[in-house]
């Protein structure tokens, strides 16, 4: 399935890290959905805990290893405004519904985003992208 990912910048400070992935949430043919009901189930429950293990752990080396992360990926950097409210960061890149034909072509899918805070609650002292300087305090609170 198609998939984005990407980070958001407060100023120089990277503070989260995002990857959205195609997911398959309903079919357009009752026959279709009938055969494959429970396939469905059980592969969206183990792709969501990969995700969120494979999310975690590269977000815990992008922390670990900041110069070799920024040096080696390809996750665009969102551009963020000086904000300590993460409801206000930016909608990231968006995920293209993957294209069939025939029988596959009833499928419908939505999004599966999960967010990792790259940073822990406190004040940060961050420069924009003019090269002016500020402070933010950033509270991050665990997932719902």
């Amino acid at each position: 399935m198609p998939s984005v990912m990407d980070t958001h910048q407060i100023g120089d400070l990277r503070v989260a890290m995002t990857l959205k992935v195609k997911r398959l949430t309903g079919i357009a043919s009752r026959p279709l959905a009938e055969r494959y009901l429970r396939h469905f189930r059980d592969c969206m429950t183990r792709l969501e805990e990969l995700l969120n293990r494979e999310m975690t752990e590269l977000a815990t080396e992008a922390q670990a290893h900041s110069a070799a992360f920024d040096a080696t990926h390809n996750i665009p950097a969102i551009p963020t405004g000086m904000t300590r409210d993460f409801a206000d960061l930016p909608e990231g890149t968006q995920v293209p519904d993957p294209e069939f034909e025939g029988e596959l072509s009833a499928y419908v899918y939505t999004t599966l985003e999960h967010n990792l805070p790259l940073v822990e609650s406190g004040k940060y002292r961050v420069r924009d992208s003019d090269g002016n300087e500020g402070e933010i305090e950033v509270e991050v609170t665990p997932p719902r």
